[in-house]
């Protein structure tokens, strides 16, 4: 397995702090990624709502961290193998279009 970027809500505390309520929409896919994000936001348990059971074709916003998190790692698989599988390069149109096309356009829209 290649590189594995840590990211901490500790590194983002003034921007969390910020806010009066803090809200994690997550579809409760995986449990362990329900556990890691409960994990990972309780030092702000008191200000955190977790929305149970989101529809993604409700919430934009939960659309566009899916497309950003299906993004950055297809990008980290490509940084580590070179390679995207068949239906990543059927979907994306290559990794050149990957790059051009998905790649470029989401690193203008980081949060910096």
């Amino acid at each position: 397995m290649g590189r594995v970027k840590e990211i901490s809500v500790f590194q983002h505390s003034p921007q969390f702090d910020a806010y009066d309520r803090l809200k994690v929409y997550y579809d409760n896919g995986q449990a362990q990624v329900k556990e890691l994000l409960k994990e990972a936001f309780a030092i702000y348990s008191a200000k955190t709502e977790f929305v149970p059971g989101v529809s993604p074709s409700k919430y934009r916003l939960f659309q566009a961290a899916d497309l950003a998190c299906t993004l950055e790692l297809v990008r980290a698989k490509l940084e580590d193998s070179g390679v995207m599988s068949e239906s990543e390069n059927s979907f994306f149109g290559g990794v050149k279009a990957f790059r051009k096309g998905y790649l470029k356009p989401i690193e203008r829209k980081r949060h910096k």
